[in-house]
């Protein structure tokens, strides 16, 4: 994972890494009372490494899945290192609802070696289609009216960003996700999605996000 260290208080109400601080909040994600921060035990080796944007995107995109309601959708992942994404899908969606498609880039190995996690990589193996270009995945954005398009991008691909927002303006559905948005000087498609009447927000969690409904 390429997540920057970071430190949780002892009471889970202050949160610092290289480029965010909370503080006075309850930071739920971390208790592992939570399914989050319960299955990210099981799920990677290293829960202390995912730190609090990884999180919040992850919980967001289960949220979004669920409340879908079994409707028809498309999640597709440009992050290499988000294996651990899918692992999480797996245990608070599942992978194997017919309505909904999973695509990716090919993801980088995060092992965890307990049997539970073994099942659920080799149900990522069946039901996600990795392809090894991201430009490849354009094609699967799905332009059909009851279809939502969930996309998660690192900001290192500018050129990814503009053509799913090129397809946001033509009128495909759904939301664009992009990692470690706020870290970028001139953070690509802000200026584009402007001029046609979208908006790219920024959060305070440092990740983008542009909604086409």
């Amino acid at each position: 994972m390429n997540e920057p260290r970071f430190t949780v208080s002892r009471d889970k109400k202050s949160y610092k890494d290289a480029t965010l601080a909370l503080k006075d909040r309850k930071l739920g994600t971390f208790e592992v009372g939570r399914d989050i921060g319960a299955w990210l035990e099981t799920l990677t080796q290293r829960p202390t490494r995912i730190g609090w944007q990884y999180r919040v995107l992850m919980e967001k995109i289960a949220a979004l899945v669920r409340g879908r309601r079994g409707k028809s959708t498309t999640i597709i992942n440009y992050c290499p290192d988000h294996r651990l994404l899918f692992r999480y899908l797996a245990v608070s969606v599942g992978l194997e609802a017919p309505c909904i498609s999973y695509y990716s880039v090919t993801l980088e190995v995060d092992s965890r070696h307990n049997p539970l996690v073994g099942e659920i990589d080799d149900a990522i193996g069946k039901h996600v289609v990795t392809f090894s270009h991201a430009k490849e995945l354009i094609t699967k954005i799905s332009s059909e009216c009851d279809r939502f398009n969930i996309i998660l991008i690192p900001s290192s691909l500018p050129e990814i960003q503009r053509s799913v927002a090129v397809r946001f303006v033509a009128g495909c559905v759904g939301v664009m996700f992009v990692r470690d948005f706020g870290l970028e000087k001139t953070p690509w498609p802000f200026e584009y999605l402007r001029q046609h009447n979208m908006v790219m927000i920024e959060t305070a969690d440092g990740y983008g996000e542009c909604w086409a409904l």
